[in-house]
Parts: C-alpha cells; structure tokens; sequence
C-alpha cells in the first residue's frame, strides 16, 4: 500500500517523463542492514537516487486541534518537523554516499500541512540556520558604525559545520490546483480594474458584482492539479557531492535553486521559457 506522500512523487514523476517511478525501493547495493532508497530516478543518462519523506501530521495544527495556545519560542521550534525528516532521510542515504549519483532527500507535503516546507526561505533556513542580523553599535572605538544591518543565516542549520558531505540536494514537492491559479489570475486582474477607484464603496461593490460574472465562475470550477518541485542544492556539491543534473527536474513549474561557490548562495536559476 503506497504512502499519500510516494502517490504524490510517483504521479509527478509520470507527468514529468522521469523513470523510477515504477521501481519502488530498488535493491541498489547498500550493504548489510541497509535500508534500501525509495527510488532511483531517471531522464536520458542523467539519474538520482531519491530518499522521500512524508509530514503525516503538523506538532502546530495539532496543538490548535486540542485548543491549546501556541507560542512560538523562535525559528528552531518551526523549522523542527522539517529538520528531523532531513535527519531521517540522511541516516538511510548514507550507505550509498559512494555510489556515482547524487543523492536527495525530497519532502512531500500531500495534505498541505502548517510544516515549512511549504516555504523556500524557510527551507534554506531549515539547511543552514535560521535568519538572523548583526548591526553595529556606537562605542568609543567605532563612533560611526555602519549604517546597513547585515543578515546572515546563524545557527541549527543540517549542514553547519560540514555535516553530511555526501548529500547533493534537499527536494520539496508541492501540490496545487489549477482553480487555485485560475482565481489567482482573476484577483489580478481585478486589482487592475480596481486601481483607479478610491471610493472604499464603489470598489466593494464592483467586486461583489464581478463575482457573478461569469468569468469567476468560470475560473473557480477550474478542475484538475498539477505537481512540481523545488530543488535546493547544497554546498556539497562544490568539493565532496555530485552536483544534481539540471535536466532531472525540469519541469515547466519546477524551480531549481544551484550552489554558487563563489558567494556560498543558493541562486534561483532563469529559464529560458518562463511556465504558462
């Protein structure tokens, strides 16, 4: 019985023309105890060897659920459930860390749970700690500090410190409607036809009336959904990881986010031909 989360990545990668998706835990030598990888995925020559983990539950919905208060003490405590499913996923990839393909760790969110993995800042945080600042202060020995607080990303990061060097990427996928787009693309063009109107009345009873036209309608039975994911590589592939091929995962709403060893950036790359 297939998991909500491998339904999800398997239906993806049928509609992205990537093989493995019928190959479920391919036997691909790990060792004595072992477990052995999700799946071994495809496209032409270029291959990956992925580790997928699903969030069956949110630690913040499931406290609102039983009516508690939730308090946030900082960034750690939300970007734990994501943490500890990387963890999970590494221990397993770890036995093939000497094999030619990259290996990925992909997160599914199939129920849309409060876990930030819904969130690309929130991802990178997850790999290499939470945001934080540094600004300088007026001291007799620094009278003029510098006017620019500079950010950076500070502690509890996976991959601070040089862990897991054999790791070439973390994954997330995601799930979306296409009512959900259709709707968006209607607000849009909404705010167009509402920019020059600053009676707060007039605007409210324009849009109430362009909710029975029929082009919201229209756009709010749009069925069907679409998959794609987000690729962080990470810093492993400048001298101990394979780097992930840009052709895997290419999907017309795939992102892909390379390392850049020369500034230590994640940077998102352009397409050539931008998603419909």
């Amino acid at each position: 019985m297939k998991t909500p989360a491998e339904r999800q990545f398997e239906t993806y990668l049928r509609e992205s023309g990537v093989d493995g998706h019928e190959d479920h835990q391919p036997d691909l030598g790990g060792g004595p105890g072992a477990r052995r990888p999700d799946y071994l995925v495809t496209r032409g020559e270029a291959a990956a060897i992925i580790e997928l983990k699903g969030f069956e539950n949110s630690p913040l919905e499931d406290a609102l659920a039983r009516g508690r208060g939730v308090v946030i003490r900082d960034a750690s405590q939300e970007l734990a459930p994501v943490r500890n499913k990387i963890g999970e996923a590494l221990k397993q990839l770890r036995p093939y860390r000497d094999r030619p393909e990259p290996l990925i760790v992909c997160l599914a969110n199939p129920s849309r749970l409060m876990v930030a993995s819904e969130s690309q800042d929130e991802m990178i945080a997850a790999m290499y700690g939470e945001r934080a600042v540094r600004v300088s202060i007026v001291t007799p020995e620094n009278p003029e500090p510098a006017d620019d607080p500079e950010w950076f990303l500070g502690r509890n990061g996976v991959f601070g410190g040089g862990l897991h060097p054999y790791l070439s990427a973390v994954m997330t996928l995601h799930e979306r409607s296409y009512r959900e787009e259709a709707l968006k693309r209607w607000h849009q063009d909404m705010n167009e036809r509402l920019a020059d109107i600053e009676d707060r009345q007039e605007r409210i009873i324009l849009t109430y009336e362009a909710t029975r036209e029929p082009a919201f309608a229209e756009a709010d039975a749009t069925p069907g959904s679409y998959r794609f994911v987000r690729v962080f590589e990470t810093h492993n592939i400048a001298d101990s990881a394979p780097p992930v091929p840009r052709d895997l995962f290419n999907g017309p709403r795939d992102e892909f986010r390379a390392y850049n060893p020369e500034n230590g950036c994640l940077e998102l790359l352009s397409r050539a031909t931008p998603p419909a």
